[in-house]
């Protein structure tokens, strides 16, 4: 799905496809979040999660002052 024929991620096919995702399902799932603002990013999160431990890790850095979160993808190639 979103592996090239060179074995690294398409991340603009990924990203798209969640755009699309979130357009179609965000509704249902933010509103079962506590935190409203929080809803958006843990759903990306999620998102990629599935994705991504199919053979890479996702490293999370909060930023909770600056009210955001890093994410590094690492795939081996």
């Amino acid at each position: 799905w979103y592996i090239k024929e060179d074995g690294s991620l398409d991340m603009p096919k990924l990203l798209e496809n969640f755009q699309q995702f979130f357009r179609e399902n965000s509704e249902v799932w933010l509103d079962g979040f506590h935190y409203i603002e929080a809803g958006p990013q843990l759903l990306m999160q999620s998102f990629l999660q599935r994705i991504i431990n199919g053979g890479g890790r996702i490293d999370r850095e909060y930023g909770l002052g600056r009210r955001r979160t890093d994410l590094l993808i690492q795939w081996p190639l």
